[in-house]
């Protein structure tokens, strides 16, 4: 389960704007002494920010997680970054989050474009 990109934006803008100010660090969740925090933190943070944002649906560490990754590679980022900010070892974990929608796979379809050459060399 995906989050929209408004929900998203909803649970982690306040929480983006303090990290900005307080560190550069590449974990995502970050203590008061800016290094990683804990699992336990982590699900306290997101039901409290969830419940905050007035979203009812269950979302969990994983669904943040799993909306981070689509968010990247909808704005075009590389399976390989998006790997690397995941923290994979193998591509393949990382392509298991990255489902394209049915919008998506469309709008992909539609962006081609077919020169009146290309039509005549395919006769």
């Amino acid at each position: 389960m995906s989050l929209s990109s408004e929900e998203l934006a909803g649970v982690l803008k306040p929480y983006m704007k303090a990290r900005r100010q307080r560190t550069e660090s590449r974990a995502f969740f970050i203590s008061l002494s800016n290094t990683r925090i804990g699992r336990t933190a982590v699900w306290h943070l997101v039901r409290n920010s969830v419940r905050k944002a007035g979203i009812r649906r269950k979302v969990s560490p994983h669904t943040l997680r799993h909306s981070f990754a689509s968010a990247l590679l909808a704005q075009g980022e590389n399976l390989q970054a998006i790997r690397l900010l995941l923290n994979h070892k193998s591509i393949a974990t990382t392509s298991r989050y990255l489902h394209l929608r049915d919008k998506e796979l469309v709008q992909a379809v539609n962006r081609l474009h077919f020169s009146e050459e290309s039509k005549d060399d395919d006769r």
